[in-house]
């Protein structure tokens, strides 16, 4: 009896974890086929060019005095 149980939880987990792989690798192809479509219809994506959005603004510079050691 023990040998079924196993069995059937191992079989249980593969499938499982087959069908997790696939849920991501079908939210990752809806998010790239997104993606190509914005960019087809002419609106370009950047990833790591552009800046968080909110911190377009530079912070104002701070003048330090030098501070000799003794």
């Amino acid at each position: 009896m023990e040998g079924i149980y196993f069995e059937t939880l191992v079989v249980g987990f593969g499938v499982a974890y087959t069908a997790l792989l696939a849920l991501i690798a079908v939210g990752a192809g809806l998010l790239l086929a997104g993606m190509a479509e914005e960019e087809r219809a002419g609106a370009r994506i950047f990833w790591a060019e552009s800046p968080i959005i909110g911190t377009l603004e530079a912070a104002p510079p701070v003048e330090e005095r030098v501070r000799l050691a003794a």
